[in-house]
């Protein structure tokens, strides 16, 4: 059995990509969720369509990589004609 804390330093067994728990550079869904004050469901569907990339590792488990997030965030650059 793996216990959360050990993923947290050591990183997930078989993850994809060295996707790490304890990691800064990416984030769970519900660590969105709580930083936008948005649904769940929007940020499956902000996935769903592209606009953010993600990582899952199971069924419960999808990781979002933080600059990912933060180009969904960033304005929009001006266009110079």
């Amino acid at each position: 059995m793996i216990i959360r804390d050990e993923c947290a330093t050591s990183g997930w067994p078989g993850a994809p990509g060295g996707v790490s728990l304890g990691s800064d550079s990416h984030l769970r869904v519900s660590d969105i969720c709580a930083m936008l004050k948005v649904d769940r469901h929007t940020v499956y569907k902000w996935i769903e369509n592209g606009l953010i990339e993600s990582r899952t590792i199971n069924a419960r488990v999808t990781f979002i990589p933080r600059a990912s997030l933060e180009r969904l965030l960033a304005p929009p650059a001006d266009k110079k004609t």
